[in-house]
């Protein structure tokens, strides 16, 4: 992503939710997809670049930014000039090709490590991690590197400003991402493939959830990640056994309850290429997510 000073920033990637568009938009400079907004309760069709992004998400002080480079003249766009600009850029070719391997049934190696690698940084992404720096709640998952550990002992007045706390523990040193990326792709996966647009996504797409106790009494972390409107992908973390299913037509009921998790957990939007959003606005109105009121400032 190019400098463009801009104070709108995504923190889901257009480039992605251009996957859940309808047939008719494709092509399109903004197509639109249906959003269903949770906390208006309305469904809107809606272009990509209209949607699941915050007003200076990614903003840090000038005293952080002097720290970090002396090449930048805007602190607006530091996290995608500095970090995910790295990524981003490769983003949409590198979607295409795993979903394309995927429909030919060749998806696995590089396809793998890539779509590994934009899960990783989609979920270090999510604004909700800013939070959690803010408020000195524990980072899921991850250590802070030990230079930035340095750094923070040093500069102990950095970690005044949040957002350069996010930066710090998700986008400061890519050391971080490798850990992930590597567990990902080494992990089962079970690819549900249709050929219906069936799959929901949302402004938080990379769901994590834990299994229920092995008899060794360990749990084993599930990520539920939809790659597009007729492709999920369910990993499990732990199963260390670095094979690929595929699941052709999945069952209603499955495609449903895959569904209702993107629905749960989404913080503003739920994202489809239909708006055929009953059956999981249904069942949100008999187990409701909650999220804390500052937590969701950040979605409005």
């Amino acid at each position: 992503m190019a400098q463009n000073n801009t104070h709108n920033q995504h923190f889901v990637p257009v480039c992605y939710m251009k996957n859940f568009c309808p047939r008719e938009e494709f092509g399109k400079k903004n197509p639109k997809v249906w959003a269903y907004d949770k906390l208006s309760s309305r469904a809107d069709f809606k272009g990509v670049k209209n949607i699941c992004y915050s007003n200076k998400l990614y903003s840090i002080n000038n005293k952080s930014e002097s720290l970090i480079t002396n090449n930048i003249s805007d602190k607006e766009t530091i996290f995608e000039s500095h970090f995910l600009h790295d990524f981003e850029q490769e983003y949409s070719p590198k979607l295409k090709e795993a979903i394309a391997s995927i429909e030919e049934r060749k998806f696995g190696g590089q396809q793998k490590m890539d779509v590994s690698t934009f899960i990783a940084i989609q979920y270090l992404r999510d604004p909700i991690l800013k939070h959690l720096c803010a408020s000195d709640e524990e980072m899921p998952y991850f250590v802070l590197p030990d230079e930035y550990k340095r750094l923070s002992n040093d500069r102990p007045d950095l970690l005044d400003d949040p957002s350069m706390r996010h930066f710090m523990y998700a986008y400061g040193n890519k050391n971080v991402i490798i850990p992930m990326v590597r567990s990902l792709s080494r992990s089962e996966w079970t690819i549900h493939y249709n050929t219906d647009d069936v799959f929901y996504t949302s402004d938080n797409p990379v769901c994590l959830a834990q299994d229920s106790q092995y008899k060794d009494k360990t749990t084993k972390l599930s990520i539920l990640f939809p790659l597009s409107k007729n492709i999920l992908i369910q990993i499990r973390q732990g199963i260390q056994i670095n094979e690929i299913f595929f699941v052709d037509n999945t069952p209603q009921s499955h495609i449903d309850s895959f569904n209702f998790v993107q629905a749960y957990y989404a913080k503003k939007y739920i994202v489809s290429a239909t708006d055929s959003f009953a059956p999981a606005i249904k069942r949100l109105e008999e187990y409701p997510s909650r999220w804390h009121t500052e937590h969701l400032a950040i979605y409005r």
